[in-house]
């Protein structure tokens, strides 16, 4: 493990960021940045946590490197100052010899700072490449299991000001929309779901460089790790970075007012796409939508883009979004002009039902077993008053006193011979529900549990308030 902490002249040169010009020099201008770094967290965290007065329990995750370790000193004020409990979280990839030793580091400065910590350790199964993707989402689902142990809803990240430049020049140079230009808000959602509807990532930092937080250590005498990953070249993150650190310093302030812009139209793309969504579209219980194309088509292409890839990733309970150039095939068909009475379109997961001006969508059903044993996995096991989560699109509680029962779809449950009851008049919608078969009947029982014996909740227009859950400041 490589412990780095540069003397003040060496880490600060003269620089002129987007707070305006430091003169590294004097000690006043390491104060006014330590103060100005202060104040940024400060006042991002009381926006973003304002509305929450009865839980006041809040995380970070730290890795040791300059950026988190910053974050977690200045965090450590702030909710001693708000009474918050604040916990940090290290997750061990071990993708690197060093990682363990650097965890335990990150301990001990938590130790110092009277700030529970707790390491984590993922190990990539044997099936999958160890690549940064992958660590990166198995990361995001070890912050959501432990913020749900541990009752934290609010999950703060170092990334800053220079991230973001990074990713817009790397999204520049795949032809990205400019929705994904304007990247890392202030706050956002989990990546994940469903495990994830519950927590929000906040990005307090995301308007200071690593030299803001860099000083905010100098000034507290800590030192932080140098990840060798960081200098190797064949990761592109890492090229940008050199070429950013390279970049004058007005080459580089043109960049930081192109991102500016990019986030004042993404933020006003939200907006508007949060209001259609939420006055033109009907979300159905039974996990269906539906809409009216006109309404959709008076709108943005970027509107009518992200509002279809929006309702497909909610309908279908699907972990990622389908790619956008099948979107606008898509909605460049649904445009065109027919006679016919209907015309069906399968995208994402989803049937999409045009009939004249009227779009319907609904997931499709899974693949159906053969027998009540065949192994799926899109079957579980569901416990007497227990809460279960099937196919990240329908929340499913047993009543008390009920028998442990099979969940599986309607759909499957009728190739099987059950008597499945009508869970909604809409025949396309019904064949993708969930239905309970108990567990200990014979195979020549073929009866479901009837609709009164379980709650179902559709999670689409929950999805959807989720994906909304986005602040830029």
């Amino acid at each position: 493990m490589k412990l780095t902490k540069p003397n003040l002249q060496h880490k600060l040169p003269p620089t002129e960021d987007s707070h305006g010009p430091l003169d590294s020099n004097s000690t006043t201008s390491h104060q006014s940045r330590v103060d100005f770094s202060r104040h940024q967290v400060f006042s991002q965290l009381d926006q973003l946590t304002s509305s929450e007065t009865i839980n006041k329990r809040i995380g970070i995750a730290v890795s040791g490197g300059s950026d988190s370790l910053g974050l977690l000193c200045l965090s450590a004020e702030w909710a001693k100052l708000n009474n918050w409990h604040l916990q940090a979280l290290t997750i061990d990839h071990g993708m690197r010899p060093e990682a363990a030793q650097e965890a335990v580091y990150v301990q001990s400065i938590c130790e110092t700072l009277n700030i529970p910590h707790t390491t984590m350790n993922w190990r990539c199964p044997q099936d999958q490449r160890a690549t940064q993707e992958n660590a990166r989402m198995a990361r995001h689902l070890l912050f959501c299991e432990w913020a749900k142990r541990q009752n934290i809803q609010f999950l703060m990240l170092g990334h800053t000001l220079d991230d973001r430049l990074e990713t817009l020049l790397i999204r520049e140079s795949s032809n990205s929309s400019e929705y994904g230009l304007a990247a890392m808000p202030s706050q956002s959602c989990s990546p994940i779901w469903p495990e994830g509807r519950d927590l929000k990532l906040l990005r307090p930092a995301n308007n200071l460089t690593r030299q803001d937080l860099s000083a905010i250590l100098i000034e507290t005498d800590i030192s932080w790790v140098c990840d060798p990953s960081n200098q190797d070249d064949k990761y592109e993150r890492v090229r940008i970075r050199k070429k950013l650190e390279a970049m004058p310093q007005q080459v580089k302030q043109k960049s930081i007012e192109k991102l500016k812009k990019l986030t004042l139209k993404r933020q006003k793309l939200v907006t508007d796409l949060t209001y259609f969504l939420k006055n033109h579209v009907v979300w159905r219980a039974d996990g269906s939508v539906e809409l009216r194309l006109s309404d959709l088509f008076k709108h943005p292409l970027d509107i009518q883009n992200k509002a279809l890839e929006r309702i497909l990733i909610c309908v279908s309970g699907s972990k990622q979004n389908v790619g956008l150039s099948r979107v606008i095939s898509l909605l460049n068909a649904l445009n065109v002009n027919t006679k016919s009475g209907k015309i069906t379109h399968c995208l994402g997961k989803c049937w999409l039902i045009k009939t004249e001006d009227t779009l319907q969508i609904y997931a499709m059903p899974t693949k159906r077993a053969t027998t009540k044993n065949s192994p799926q996995t899109t079957r579980s096991v569901i416990k007497s008053s227990q809460k279960i989560c099937y196919m990240g699109r329908f929340d499913i509680r047993l009543s008390p006193q009920m028998p442990d029962s099979l969940v599986l779809s309607w759909d499957e449950a009728k190739a099987l011979g059950y008597a499945a009851h009508l869970l909604s008049e809409n025949k396309r919608a019904r064949r993708s529900m969930p239905v309970l078969i108990p567990l200990n009947t014979q195979d020549t029982d073929k009866e479901c549990l009837p609709a009164e014996a379980y709650t179902l909740q559709s999670l689409h227009s929950v999805r959807n308030n989720h994906l909304s859950d986005e602040i830029f400041l």
